[in-house]
């Protein structure tokens, strides 16, 4: 016994043909948008990413100038304590030197 392709050959597989190159045509399609769409997913996520990053980046480079300019005041802070050291230095020199005078002078 034969079967219905067998027995009508031609247009059972014409037919055939025409309704596998339409799921052919529709996988290509469903592909291409998968594609497409796997596309913009790795895109969005590259996009997401980058701004993470420059978001972190630019919150190192603010703590970085922070932690610079905390370093800065700090160096300012030390140079008037050494300015003022330096005054009182001579100040207390200088008040030596009139005690040495004052006893000099009391002395002859």
């Amino acid at each position: 016994q034969k079967t219905a392709y067998e027995m009508q050959r031609g247009r059972v597989g014409s037919e055939m043909c025409i309704r596998d190159r339409r799921k052919i045509e529709e996988k290509k399609m469903v592909a291409s948008l998968i594609r497409k769409q796997e596309s913009k997913v790795a895109e969005a996520k590259y996009r997401i990413s980058s701004q993470k990053r420059r978001r972190v980046s630019s919150f190192f480079d603010k703590k970085l100038l922070e932690e610079e300019r905390l370093k800065e005041i700090e160096m300012e802070k030390v140079q008037k304590l050494c300015e003022i050291e330096n005054a009182m230095l001579e100040k207390y020199k200088n008040t030596q030197l009139r005690q040495e005078e004052v006893l000099m002078k009391l002395k002859n």
